[in-house]
């Protein structure tokens, strides 16, 4: 994060499997920054672009969810090349 901010969101999402979070958002290009494995699941990645935090909620029904987060980025042609490029 940069360190000239005053505040910071960071949205935390459900997932099924932090396992598989993290290994998508890596082929991304995302960076793990922190991984919980007790008392609960719960990672961090980040990218140039943004931070997202995961905990996990074993009865998540992906095609139900709601969970959302708009991010808004000046070079969206750039980051989207680098994320094809991963």
């Amino acid at each position: 994060m940069s360190a000239n901010r005053e505040s910071v969101t960071i949205p935390i999402f459900p997932c099924r499997s932090i396992d598989e979070q993290v290994e998508f958002y890596q082929a991304l290009g995302f960076e793990l920054t922190y991984r919980q494995a007790k008392p609960n699941l719960y990672a961090c990645v980040r990218h140039r672009i943004v931070e997202l935090h995961f905990f996990v909620w074993k009865q998540l029904d992906p095609s139900n969810s709601y969970s959302m987060c708009y991010v808004n980025v000046r070079d969206v042609d750039a980051v989207h090349k680098e994320f094809c490029e991963n």
